[in-house]
């Protein structure tokens, strides 16, 4: 790819020489034109890239010297034999008025020119295509600012802004809305912005956006509403961000259009205090120093895609990692510190490097300067998530034997039970949390400990921690929290699926419609429904067992590991389905949405509301086209569908 890049740049000098020199003779500069009207079309597409005005994507900059080699003599142009000077071997001053670019690229052209002379058919162009080709050293490459993402046709990952959280809250006929975004400055360098948005609400009904999406649904990607989606990337692209955490104070407008417009063009940006203040920079740093971590500058890792808000896959050092990027303190409920679970989690992850079957701690991310966290990376597994894999075989009819299944499972386990014997909880314990090597064994991803990323809705909270008063959830979790989780994960293994949303009414011979408005006790259960007659008596035994209202009744990782250990009948994953895995899981999107009615699986179309479920519901297709809406018919749904690996509105 670099020598792509390479050929490219030296193409289009090639090209600008010959059409600003025209006026010395069409004769002498044929050689080079033959040369550039092959790639001409290739060098218009390019050509805004390399020739920026910016001084770095010059052959030198403007304050730069040139020296020549001292030997060199005069040469002859084919055309008017004019004989040209290279130089007396002393170094140039800067480039001046007098001896700008243009001149530079007439220079090349000469040379180009003298390639074919037979009085000198070894010239200069031979030291300057070393510059251009083959060098690990061309000062374009060794520039600063050069990533290679950033001269592509298409962008790997051109989306720049993320949320992570959203607040709203009213006073009067003013909708305040509260935005906690991620933003891609440049391909390498990613800040935090906290964006407060008053609304002006002038007529009813209002075409106002509400969305409502707190920081703790995190296996879900937030979008922004698109008017404000809009606004914000052409706003942040010309504002001075801080390296710690920036705060923007607008206010928004709806016209006579029914388009939502900045009232004016003045925006407050401030370093956000409060955020500053929880941060405890000195402190994270010195954690860093103790736990002996290496240290990541930002500019040397490349974001490829999205997983879920906070989570993205990159490259580093050539190596496959996913990035957690660090949270904001201020974002989650009154009373937790997003900052601080996040600190949690690194040491967490830290503690366990080396232990089997558990994604490994790569490094902590840092800005340039090493004095802002920004992220840490762990290792990312070639297939990914278990959710990626059950989609890419219901998309492809293939069932996934169940001798393998049964081989994740023991793998698993074994995982849990090495973290166990730690005498460390797990904490947040779901199908997202399993990922699948190159190989195919399964391994347990970067962990989520604190209780408020557990969903109180889908059966994924033990009965012990469940709140009766509508509080948030009380309890520390334990060991016995992941093995309850654990029942869950092995259901949806023998049951391949990705969730239990859509078999809870089915499962129960309930026909309430829409199923999502349901609220029985099967809607959140804990005994789950039984598997399917081809799964082995043992496995349901050990579902229900993890699935016990008591806690004390639940059998421990290790217990578990010794019955799937004798069961298991396979200690690889066979040929066929790794290539499968490999082939169709590996070039699956990274992240998807399930029908919050039936539960279908969607990596390209489906139908969003900003407003239920904290803006964390969606619709499939099918569901739409049978009539089906979100909880309240007045809400609109939005469609969205997958461009370059994020999700974009399209009406």
């Amino acid at each position: 790819m670099a020598e792509l890049y390479r050929s490219i740049h030296a193409l289009t000098y090639y090209h600008v020489a010959a059409s600003s020199t025209l006026h010395t003779d069409a004769t002498a500069c044929s050689a080079a034109i033959h040369v550039a009207s092959p790639v001409s079309s290739l060098v218009q597409q390019t050509q805004h890239a390399f020739l920026s005005t910016d001084v770095a994507l010059q052959l030198k900059t403007s304050t730069e010297e040139y020296e020549e080699p001292g030997d060199e003599r005069p040469i002859t142009c084919p055309n008017c034999g004019e004989q040209v000077s290279k130089g007396s071997g002393k170094p140039r001053g800067p480039l001046t008025n007098s001896k700008q670019p243009n001149s530079i690229s007439a220079d090349i052209l000469f040379d180009c020119a003298s390639r074919f002379s037979r009085d000198k058919p070894s010239s200069s162009i031979d030291r300057l295509s070393k510059k251009f080709t083959g060098s690990p050293d061309y000062i374009f490459e060794r520039d600063s600012s050069f990533y290679p993402e950033q001269y592509a046709l298409e962008g790997l990952f051109s989306k720049p802004l993320f949320a992570v959280a959203m607040k709203e809250s009213y006073a009067g006929r003013h909708l305040t809305q509260q935005y906690y975004l991620i933003y891609g400055q440049t391909p390498r360098c990613w800040q935090r912005v906290i964006v407060s948005a008053i609304f002006k609400i002038t007529r009813d009904p209002s075409a106002i956006p509400q969305a409502s999406a707190p920081d703790n649904i995190d296996a879900a990607c937030k979008v922004l509403p698109n008017a404000v989606d809009i606004i914000l990337n052409k706003l942040l692209s010309r504002i001075r961000l801080f390296e710690s955490v920036t705060r923007l104070s607008l206010t928004l407008i709806e016209n006579e259009d029914r388009e939502i417009i900045q009232e004016s063009s003045q925006v407050e940006s401030v370093e956000d205090r409060l955020e500053v203040s929880l941060s405890q920079k000195d402190e994270i740093l010195h954690d860093v120093e103790v736990m002996g971590l290496s240290m990541v500058p930002e500019a040397e890792v490349l974001v490829a895609s999205q997983i879920k808000s906070t989570s993205f896959t990159v490259r580093w050092n050539e190596q496959a990692c996913v990035e957690r990027k660090v949270a904001f303190a201020s974002a989650g409920r009154d009373g937790d510190n997003g900052l601080h679970d996040f600190i949690e989690d690194l040491k967490l992850l830290n503690s366990l490097r080396g232990c089997h079957g558990v994604s490994q701690l790569v490094g902590v991310v840092f800005d340039d300067s090493l004095q802002h966290l920004k992220g840490y990376l762990y290792e990312a597994p070639l297939i990914f998530s278990l959710p990626r894999v059950f989609y890419a075989a219901s998309s492809n009819s293939f069932a996934v034997p169940w001798s393998v299944r049964e081989l994740w499972s023991k793998q698993i386990t074994q995982a849990i039970a090495s973290v166990h014997q730690k005498g460390i909880t797990i904490g947040v314990l779901g199908r997202g949390q399993v990922g699948l090597r190159a190989d195919g064994s399964a391994i347990l991803l970067g962990f989520e400990t604190s209780t408020r990323y557990m969903v109180d809705d889908e059966g994924e909270v033990p009965p012990e921690l469940r709140s009766t008063d509508g509080s948030p959830l009380h309890q520390r979790m334990s060991d016995r929290t992941d093995i309850f989780q654990l029942g869950m994960l092995f259901w949806l293994l023998a049951e391949q699926k990705n969730n239990i949303t859509g078999s809870r009414c089915s499962r129960s011979v309930c026909t309430y419609f829409p199923r999502h408005q349901c609220t029985a006790d099967h809607t959140n259960p804990v005994e789950l429904p039984p598997c399917f007659n081809s799964i082995p008596t043992y496995f349901s035994d050990i579902i229900r067992w993890c699935r016990s209202p008591n806690p004390s009744a639940r059998p421990t990782a290790r217990k578990i590991a010794e019955i799937l250990s004798y069961e298991s009948d396979i200690e690889a994953c066979p040929r066929n389905v790794l290539e499968f895995l490999n082939t169709c899981c590996g070039a699956a999107n990274t992240f998807s949405v399930h029908c919050d009615n039936c539960g279908a699986l969607s990596h390209y179309l489906h139908y969003h509301c900003y407003a239920c479920q904290f803006g964390n519901f969606d619709l499939c297709q099918d569901c739409v086209a049978q009539g089906i809406h979100c909880y309240k018919p007045e809400h609109i749904l939005v469609k969205r569908t997958m461009k370059n690996g994020s999700y974009v509105h399209s009406s």
